[in-house]
């Protein structure tokens, strides 16, 4: 895959960062006396991979991400993105975790962010509800969970976030709450 071409694409990838930075130092007067104060802000950026596509291309967007954030310390991570209860999200999931526990083999200093948990009864039957979190955990190895709002219909569900909490595994759940008719999401750490 490398051989044929798939990090060509890097510079142009590592240069619409540079544009975006620019246009945020244009927008925000960075180094101007009017600058403003999110010009002391630290952007970094994590890279998608959109898990609602054939093995194939989840791979190759692993592995281009993977690099990307290996060279460019703009790039914080990689995060699995798209809906879960999407079919092929459903039926290539364990095969996803694989992919990224062999590509974060190659590129174990990487940190990994993986949307997993996001399901619930009635969006998927109750065997889909085992082990998306255990699999990104302990296969995938990430290192933050984004929602994980059905670990508690996993398997062991107690050990696993004693695991998770042990493994210093970040869970952002946002619980959202209406305060004078605004809503606040609020993420926490185990």
């Amino acid at each position: 895959m490398i051989g044929k071409g798939l990090l060509d694409d890097i510079p142009s990838a590592r240069a619409f960062l540079d544009e975006a930075d620019a246009l945020r130092r244009d927008r925000e007067h960075c180094g101007a006396p009017d600058e403003s104060p999110a010009c002391k802000v630290e952007t970094r950026y994590l890279y998608q991979v959109f898990r609602n596509t054939p093995r194939e291309s989840v791979f190759a967007q692993a592995l281009f991400g993977f690099e990307l954030a290996s060279i460019d310390p703009r790039v914080a991570g990689i995060n699995l993105v798209g809906s879960e209860d999407n079919f092929a999200a459903m039926a290539d999931y364990a095969d996803h975790m694989r992919i990224f526990q062999f590509v974060r083999g190659l590129y174990p200093t990487v940190h990994v962010s993986m949307h997993a948990g996001e399901l619930a009864l009635g969006l998927v039957p109750p065997e889909g509800l085992c082990c998306h979190v255990r699999q990104a955990v302990e296969l995938a190895g990430t290192d933050r969970i984004g929602h994980g709002v059905d670990v508690m219909y996993e398997e062991e569900s107690e050990k696993l976030l004693k695991d998770m909490a042990a493994k210093r595994v970040m869970v952002e759940i946002n619980f959202q709450v209406f305060e004078a008719g605004i809503l606040v999401s609020l993420g926490f750490r185990p």
